[in-house]
């Protein structure tokens, strides 16, 4: 993203959030090899779903009527 200050920051957060998946899902499956990767790539479908709805579906339960889009990008932008 443009003006994002804390790639490193966010990359390792990513890399945790991959492998918390992973502890998810290995006891559950601990012999199929590639289900995490089958699993981000159905995740990132959810990219083609307009974020207002992943809004409304997801979090306007839990933090009300806050743009999330807004919130994630002063987070990220750490603005």
């Amino acid at each position: 993203l443009p003006g994002l200050h804390a790639s490193s920051h966010i990359e390792h957060l990513q890399q945790e959030a991959h492998w918390a998946l992973y502890d998810v899902l290995e006891p559950w499956c601990p012999a199929a090899q590639g289900r995490l990767a089958r699993v981000l790539l159905l995740a990132s479908t959810l990219k083609s779903i307009p974020t207002s709805l992943l809004g409304d579906l997801f979090f306007r339960p839990i933090i009300g009527d806050i743009d999330i889009a807004g919130l994630l990008g002063d987070m990220l932008l750490l603005r």
